[in-house]
């Protein structure tokens, strides 16, 4: 079989744009008059958050999220001279202080600690402080509110994260909104932020003044059934090197783990885990031809994965196996994990490609 010199040999990943200018349309009109910011950490989870971020601002997006200074920076420097503020999660050190002036970051306080370097560090106040409402991962005690407030310390922002949303009836929903609002009453000149993604699917009672959400930008949520109006904004695109015939009995990839029941048509792929496609889809996963499912063979190695192609009579080497997309939310499920997992484990190496 000949084969086309100029055809790629390594996964890509496609990312529309459009897509994520759509989803943050969506979730601006859930939103009701609450603003939209834009999560853009870990390279907005692994779409790119230069690109993404240019595309939002676009669309009205003034504020965005990261988790590092080093983050900030990288956002600051790709969106030049564009106007947004880039607010980082993950505290604020004294030492980090010259990064967070030159690149004009807005930092999120989750301790005293926090507080007291940020207010000896001479910058032009700017900050939100973040309150744990039942998350105890990162935040300010409630306890903590009562102190800055008798300091009269003035956060440009106040916000939680909320630990459950994902599931609409759980009791901590309620609980730590109503926790959030008594807190957020003590800085009454901060804007106020409590809903991710799915926390703008739980109404106008959570949205306050910034919704953040994260996910829903890139086409998926954590809640389960439907998207939700929101649509698949990457997919995992792997050309075909070699197709063979299988017969029953012939076996599949490392381990022997699949075992040819049929004859069948199988296609070689270059994408593995080094890829950002998990092992966990052995046997279990999915991708597609131009549509048509295609089963994955045996294991996914580091950088191929072999596919059932019998149901896709045309495809040929050269020709491209889409992954994600539509299938992120299902693939997720299949492989015991969160779209965010397989969104963030693209690897670095994999060619981001920007359309729409």
């Amino acid at each position: 079989m000949s084969v086309s010199s100029d055809y790629p040999r390594a996964a890509r990943l496609i990312v529309d744009l459009e897509a994520v200018a759509s989803n943050y349309r969506h979730l601006q009109t859930l939103s009701g008059d609450a603003a939209v910011a834009a999560v853009v950490k870990a390279n907005a989870y692994g779409l790119g958050a230069g690109t993404i971020a240019h595309r939002l601002i676009g669309e009205g997006c003034t504020d965005f999220f990261v988790a590092t200074p080093s983050e900030g920076e990288a956002l600051r420097e790709d969106l030049g001279a564009q106007s947004a503020t880039i607010w980082v999660l993950n505290g604020f050190d004294i030492k980090q202080a010259s990064a967070f002036e030159a690149a004009g970051l807005s930092p999120v306080l989750n301790t005293l600690d926090d507080v007291a370097a940020y207010a000896s560090s001479g910058l032009t106040p700017h900050f939100a402080l973040h309150f744990d409402t039942a998350m105890h991962r990162l935040g300010l005690s409630d306890a903590d509110a009562l102190t800055l407030a008798r300091q009269s310390v003035s956060p440009a922002l106040v916000m939680s994260h909320l630990a459950c949303a994902e599931q609409s009836d759980h009791r901590l929903n309620v609980s730590q909104r109503e926790r959030f609002e008594t807190i957020a009453s003590y800085f009454p000149d901060a804007r106020k932020s409590l809903a991710n993604t799915s926390g703008v699917y739980l109404g106008d009672e959570y949205h306050f003044d910034l919704c953040r959400p994260g996910i829903g930008l890139y086409g998926a949520t954590a809640r389960t059934g439907q998207k939700h109006g929101l649509v698949p904004a990457a997919r995992l695109q792997a050309p075909i090197l070699q197709i063979r015939d299988l017969h029953p009995g012939d076996t599949v990839g490392y381990g022997a783990s699949y075992r040819a029941d049929r004859s069948l048509r199988a296609a070689t792929v270059a994408a593995g885990y080094a890829d950002g496609l998990p092992r966990a889809l052995s046997n279990v996963g999915w991708g597609r031809i131009d549509g048509v499912g295609a089963r994955i063979l045996g294991k996914v190695s580091m950088d191929l994965t072999v596919v059932d192609i019998s149901d896709c009579p045309d495809a040929a080497v050269g020709d491209t196996v889409d992954f994600l997309g539509p299938d992120l939310d299902a693939l997720a499920v299949a492989a015991e994990t969160l779209p965010y997992e397989l969104l963030t484990g693209i690897g670095p190496g994999v060619e981001r490609i920007w359309v729409g």
